[in-house]
């Protein structure tokens, strides 16, 4: 299936995502692509974000994320910094306990852009993959808070610090006049 919004402001931008969702007919896999293209005659600062989260059952104590070894991690805060070493794997549920965010860089190189989470204690296995290309960053926000107990996956364009932190870094992307992006996101669930 496929659809078009656009999102304008009166004398300011003019963007429009076309997304195309498939789903294949035998399996369990969703591809997304999305064309983002800026429609005004100037340049537009643009932050793309792709929430993937997963829950219980597929995440608990049992599970594992598996990234390309040729990355690097960024922790979002201090408290995430005391996560290093563990991000990939998952505690249990703990009654008021922070928020995690890493940020990781991967080098695509020949496997390209993906992270994998494995369950055996359900016998299941995830595969996210993405345009690396476009999204460069990604975003993992690891909850392991009783009652909010997820993993967020998310491939970014950014860091999803705000404009202005990523405008100080000089990390926020610019679509160009009339330009088009193109993502692709893919998720496929199977058996271990």
């Amino acid at each position: 299936m496929s659809g078009t919004v656009r999102e304008t402001a009166l004398f300011g931008h003019v963007l429009e995502v076309k997304r195309t969702i498939r789903v294949s007919a035998f399996g369990a896999k969703i591809d997304v692509e999305d064309c983002v293209t800026n429609l005004s005659p100037k340049d537009e600062e643009i932050m793309q974000i792709y929430h993937c989260n997963f829950g219980y059952p597929m995440v608990c104590e049992d599970a594992h994320l598996t990234l390309p070894e040729a990355r690097r991690t960024i922790p979002r805060t201090d408290f995430a910094r005391t996560g290093l070493g563990r991000e990939l794997g998952f505690d249990p549920p703990a009654a008021g306990e922070e928020e995690r965010v890493f940020f990781h860089e991967i080098d695509g190189g020949k496997g390209g852009f993906w992270a994998k989470l494995d369950n055996p204690a359900i016998g299941s296995s995830m595969l996210l993959s993405w345009s690396g290309e476009t999204l460069p960053v990604l975003a993992q926000w690891r909850c392991m808070a009783a009652g909010d107990y997820v993993l967020g996956l998310e491939p970014t364009n950014c860091y999803i610090m705000g404009r202005a932190k990523e405008r100080e870094n000089g990390t926020l992307k610019v679509l160009g006049a009339f330009e088009t992006v193109r993502n692709k996101i893919g998720i496929e669930f199977n058996e271990l």
